[in-house]
């Protein structure tokens, strides 16, 4: 039954970004609609549809200027590919997708936060990846002078520094 409503939800959507003579694109109800898509595929445990719907929720949010809302989206379909489908890899494209939109709106803290998660996601599988994401993240705050940037900065340092030991890689460490 969810999965019929889900679909419902993604014709719905392609119903609103199609345009005609008479009638202009509605990102804004496209976006919707296929958020509440995936909300349905997620519920009816469809993940590979949900992650497939909150991407083209994200676009729909990036083509109307929100990358914000587009960033939020990502990371949602990032946590379903890593914890439902264990796509790690996939999951950490998607972060990292997310964080370039974080940056797009000078929201540092998240962006740092968006490329930790894929960092994390990834640690187990591809480690040298691993670690050039969190020393990323850490470049982020190269220029921090703001308290609340410096207090953001520091959660991003400190688990830096934690996955470069245990990925054995000590000299990084003190760069």
């Amino acid at each position: 039954r969810k999965l019929a409503e889900a679909e419902a939800a993604l014709s719905d959507a392609a119903k609103c970004e199609r345009s005609g003579w008479l009638k202009s694109r509605d990102l804004d109800g496209a976006a919707s609609a296929y958020e509440r898509a995936a909300t349905l595929f997620r519920v009816a445990r469809a993940y590979p549809q949900a992650i497939e719907a909150y991407m083209k929720a994200a676009d729909a949010q990036q083509a109307l200027e929100s990358a914000a809302a587009a960033a939020r989206l990502l990371e949602s379909a990032a946590v379903l590919a890593k914890d439902n489908l264990k796509a790690e890899a996939n999951a950490a494209a998607l972060y990292e997708r997310a964080s370039e939109l974080h940056l797009g709106v000078l929201s540092l803290d998240r962006a740092a936060a968006a490329l930790c998660k894929a960092a994390r996601t990834i640690e187990g599988s591809d480690t040298p990846r691993a670690c050039a994401l969190m020393l990323r993240a850490c470049s982020l705050f190269d220029d921090g002078e703001e308290e609340a940037q410096l207090r953001h900065s520091a959660d991003t340092f400190g688990a830096a520094v934690a996955l470069l030991l245990r990925a054995g890689r000590r000299s990084e460490t003190a760069a």
